[in-house]
């Protein structure tokens, strides 16, 4: 009997060990995994991480020292910037390799490798929308610049040499988990994560839907839903400004009604309006930024700030690091995969960046000859398109190719084999698709020493259009918005163009120099958050996406601004003022305040009532505000949800302006019902609906109820996201913090002999969830705590503040 269990034991590890050297089906091999030599036991950081090292790479110079900080920042000193780069490649691919290219491969439509055929589509889309196609040109413009080629080369050979480095035991956990390992990096994936940021920062245009709602409502009905500007908009550059126009065309502003020529997509779609309007939810959220001039300040100096709001994630879309060589000093939130600093300061200036907004893209419909799609109608002529046949690889399936055709605009996104919207033949013109040069205006803004080199810098900055603030030593302050416009004709942002004639094709494109730009206002700041650029005297078109509660609020604080300190700063980027719940929660209430309500219904009303209209984290008045304004926004809007076409719920200032100004329109009346409603209706019924949703939630605050949740890169990990975030803000807010998105990175910099700058950000500097340092800063981010950034050009300065040291040597 023991001999047989000796046997038995003996048999069943020997299978455990050979199932377990197998992957099976999408899990990795579990012996592997398991591991307790190699597998994810040895990510835990205490195995090997955070030990102080010297380290040999080949192609440095001279010696580098690494010195790591309590929030684990690297601050790296190199002798030359060839060194510096080469050293922030190692550096940053030891914590964030995975993240690096989990990235750059959603941007090449590779991640089918690595999941399987559930995102098939995903990666079809990523290959259509020409994301490798534009990073092939702008990497070859680079590559033309000797100096920036071999500073791209060295932030490649640091990543490269990190990569070769790793055995089986130090290899990132996603590799184990995904059963993969790491290929070398190439300057080509630096341009993939850049246009993956052009993606995520200009796909917002609405040119179908706008198509959709022209045809359904009419024109009368199409300009006043979507009128492209409202008068309490405060722009980036101040009502008023004189504007030149270096470039005569004969376009019409697209700040006026936009007419009916346009292509009928009616019905062109299989997705209803419910997951059209889910996935524009959050698109207006944004981002703050600001400088202000010494003569509102206490020390006389100026100060910047900034914070992005972007997607929250784990591992965080930055990562923070000082860079220092004999040529600049520079400290801020760099991008895991691109060299440089993209946000910070250096011993001279400071600079942050916002989303433009502005429209980029442009749908042509195509018109093919027949159904082999070889040809396509183009100025009466039947004219070939070009072929690209895609290797999409399918972890556990089938290898697919995907042939997309590229018409003289672009590639053909939309066709018979991708169909999302019913085989109608969309081609897509889009700025990313050309070369250019955004890592030379970041390296060039890295070691800037005044206003002359930060309009230099950012000249060579394309896609996707930023507003890019500037603050100096020497006093300046500025702001422009920077990036390659299209001079478009009438309609033409805002509608499907007509893809058979060369006449609708977008040519030319506003001078740099007529780009909107600021410097030194009398009124002692410069600003942005999204809005609009300018007023509608400017003289060239232009369609988008604008905010118009925040910037009025940032504005309207600035203003009133003087002897300002940093705690200000921190005061106003935290800001919870509701300012679209001040402009109609009054006229909400009014009309409703004589109607007979339950104890329930009187409750809610009377907390609505005594709101301050902040949506700090531990009220119930913004859950009962955000609740009601909600289903009175569907009721009102109910003929965008009734239709399966894709169409844009108006923008909220729209809502806004439908409560507090009320017009004879069909838009009030509730299409279900006999009776013709009207606005008071509609609050009526919207407030009953509400309470009732209200009575059944169980949320003890907003923060409970907005339950911001920062996600882990790989979905369904909920391990590895932190969820329900104790914070305040919304979508609106100055604290624009919303489910999922929020201010990825906050900056504040005093322009001050000695700089003096704060800064934090949601997540923490290591990629690996078993790190002390993967989420180490989210409390005291939610809390609206800062950090000191440390920024000496002298070591010994900065090891005084050291927890690690590594050291770099040829």
């Amino acid at each position: 009997m023991k001999q047989f269990k000796a046997i038995l034991s003996v048999f069943l590890l020997v299978t455990i060990v050979f199932l377990g050297s197998r992957p099976s089906g999408k899990l990795p091999p579990l012996g592997n995994f398991i591991s307790p030599f190699t597998g994810f036991w040895q990510n835990a950081e205490d195995n090997h991480a955070f030990k102080n090292e010297n380290i040999q790479l080949k192609g440095l110079h001279d010696k580098v020292d690494i010195i790591f900080d309590e929030h684990l920042i690297p601050h790296i000193y190199a002798q030359n910037e060839h060194d510096l780069y080469l050293a922030q490649g190692y550096i940053t691919a030891k914590f964030r390799l995975w993240q690096m290219e989990i990235q750059t491969m959603s941007a090449a439509g590779r991640i089918s490798e690595l999941v399987g055929a559930k995102t098939i589509d995903i990666d079809k889309y990523a290959r259509r929308t020409g994301m490798v196609y534009g990073a092939k040109k702008s990497v070859a413009l680079m590559e033309k610049n000797p100096a920036l080629k071999e500073l791209l080369d060295a932030y490649t050979n640091g990543i490269n040499q990190y990569i070769d480095n790793l055995n089986n035991a130090t290899l990132p956990f996603e590799y184990k988990l995904l059963n993969y390992r790491p290929e070398k990096w190439s300057t080509l994936q630096t341009g993939l994560l850049l246009k993956k940021m052009a993606e995520n920062l200009t796909a917002m245009e609405h040119d179908i839907e706008h198509s959709n709602a022209l045809e359904l409502f009419g024109e009368d009905a199409f300009n006043m839903l979507y009128k492209p500007y409202w008068d309490e908009q405060d722009p980036i550059i101040p009502k008023g400004t004189v504007y030149t126009k270096s470039t005569p065309n004969d376009s019409t502003s697209s700040l006026t009604s936009m007419g009916s020529e346009h292509i009928n997509l009616k019905n062109y779609t299989e997705k209803s309006a419910n997951e059209w309007n889910e996935v524009e939810a959050d698109y207006l959220l944004g981002s703050n930024n600001w400088a202000i001039s010494g003569s509102k300040t206490k020390s006389g100096k100026p100060m910047l700030c900034n914070d992005p709001h972007l997607k929250l994630s784990l591992p965080s879309i930055w990562f923070q690091i000082h860079l220092c060589c004999p040529a600049y000093n520079v400290c801020g939130a760099s991008l895991p995969g691109a060299p440089g600093v993209i946000s910070g300061f250096n011993d001279h200036i400071a600079w942050g960046v916002t989303n433009a907004g502005r429209d980029v893209r442009d749908w042509y419909q195509i018109t093919f000859r027949d159904s082999t799609e070889n040809e396509y109608l183009l100025d009466h002529k039947w004219v070939p398109v070009e072929k690209v046949i895609e290797k999409i690889v399918v972890k556990g399936g089938k290898t697919i190719y995907d042939t997309v055709r590229y018409a003289h605009q672009g590639p053909v996104v939309y066709d018979k084999n991708f169909n999302q919207f019913n085989k109608t033949n969309l081609a897509l013109r889009w700025t990313a698709h050309d070369e250019s040069e955004e890592m030379l205006t970041f390296n060039q803004l890295n070691k800037a020493k005044n206003l002359a080199d930060y309009f230099e810098a950012i000249t060579h900055y394309a896609c996707p259009a930023q507003n890019f603030v500037f603050a100096s030593k020497q006093g300046d302050i500025a702001i422009q918005q920077q990036g390659k416009f299209p001079i478009e004709k009438k309609n033409q942002p805002i509608f499907i163009q007509d893809g058979s004639a060369t006449e609708n094709d977008v040519t030319t494109y506003i001078p740099f120099k007529d780009n909107p730009h600021i410097v030194n206002p009398a009124r002692g700041f410069v600003s942005s958050a999204n809005q609009h650029p300018t007023d509608t005297t400017y003289p060239y078109p232009y369609a988008g996406l604008f905010e118009y509660f925040r910037n009025r609020r940032i504005n309207d604080f600035l203003a009133g601004l003087q002897q300002a300190e940093i705690s200000d700063m921190k005061r106003l980027q935290q800001d919870n003022f509701n300012l679209m719940a001040k402009e109609i929660l009054p006229k909400m209430l009014a009309t409703i305040s004589s109607v007979k309500k339950n104890d329930q219904e009187n409750k809610i009303y009377r907390a609505l009532a005594n709101w301050n209209y902040t949506n700090n984290a531990e009220l119930l008045a913004p859950v009962y505000f955000e609740i009601w304004k909600d289903t009175f926004k569907k009721i009102l809007w109910d003929e965008f949800y009734n239709h399966k076409i894709p169409l844009q719920v108006p923008e909220d200032i729209t809502l806004v302006h439908f409560i507090n100004d009320p017009i004879i329109s069909t838009f009030y009346d509730i299409q279900r019902t006999e009776k013709k409603e009207d606005l008071s209706d509609l609050l009526l019924l919207s407030f009953s609906n509400a309470c009732e949703k209200i009575n059944a939630l169980k949320v003890t605050n907003w923060s409970n109820y907005k339950a911001t949740t920062i996600d882990y890169l790989l979905p369904n990990m909920l391990a590895f996201s932190r969820m329900n975030v104790y914070c305040g803000g919304n979508k609106g807010i100055v604290n624009a913090t919303s489910k999922v998105n929020g201010p990825s990175w906050r900056m504040i910099v005093e322009m001050t002999d000695d700089i003096h700058a704060e800064a934090i950000y949601p997540a923490g500097q290591s990629g690996n969830p078993g790190s002390r340092y993967y989420d180490d800063m989210i409390t005291d981010w939610a809390a609206g705590k800062y950090y000191e950034v440390w920024h000496s050009a002298v070591i010994s300065d900065m090891k005084k503040h050291a927890q690690l040291i590594i050291q770099l040597h040829p």
